[in-house]
C-alpha cells in the first residue's frame, strides 16, 4: 500500500494523549495461540509479525480476569503469574513503537465452549439463560459480583 496514495491512514494521530505512528490498527480477534492462559511465543510472534509490517495499534484478544471463566484457549489476566508474557508483549510493542492495548474480560452469562469443545459453567445476577447458548447460568452472589468487578482492575 503505498503512503503518498494514503497519506492520513499513514499519518501519526493523537489518542488521549498518546500519539500513535499511523492509523492502521488490529482490532482485537480470538487467536488461540494463548499457552496454558499465558501469552507465550506463538502469540508474541504473532503480534510481531503484524508489528513489523508496520501497524501503529494492536488491541489483544480478551484476557480472562476471574477463576469464574478461564477456558482454554483464551488468555487470561487473572494473576501475577500471567504477567511475564503480558510484559514481553508489551515490550515487543515498544520495540516497534507500537501502542499495545490489553482487553480485561469476563463473559457473565454468556461464554462460548472452550477450544476442547468443554461447557463453560456460567455466573449472572440471575437464572436467565443467554440468547445464542441458552445456557442458564449460576446465579452470583453480591460479594462475587464485587470480586469479579474488582479483579478487573487489579
Amino acid at each position: 500500500m503505498s503512503h503518498s496514495r494514503f497519506p492520513q491512514l499513514f499519518s501519526p494521530i493523537e489518542i488521549r494523549g498518546q500519539e500513535i505512528k499511523n492509523r492502521v490498527f488490529v482490532p482485537g480477534h480470538n487467536t488461540s495461540l494463548s499457552e496454558g492462559g499465558r501469552i507465550g511465543d506463538a502469540m508474541i510472534a504473532y503480534h510481531e509479525a503484524r508489528m513489523k509490517g508496520g501497524v501503529g495499534m494492536i488491541m489483544t484478544e480478551v484476557h480472562c480476569v476471574h477463576p469464574t471463566y478461564m477456558p482454554l484457549g483464551r488468555a487470561w489476566a487473572s494473576n501475577d503469574d500471567c504477567l511475564p508474557g503480558l510484559k514481553r508483549l508489551s515490550q515487543k510493542g515498544r520495540d516497534y513503537g507500537v501502542k499495545v492495548i490489553g482487553q480485561v474480560f469476563h463473559p457473565g452469562r454468556v461464554a462460548a465452549a472452550s477450544i476442547d469443545g468443554t461447557k463453560m459453567v456460567t455466573y449472572a445476577p440471575s437464572e436467565v439463560p443467554d440468547e445464542m447458548y441458552k445456557t442458564v447460568p449460576t446465579p452470583l452472589t453480591a460479594d462475587l459480583i464485587r470480586e469479579i468487578v474488582t479483579s478487573h482492575g487489579d
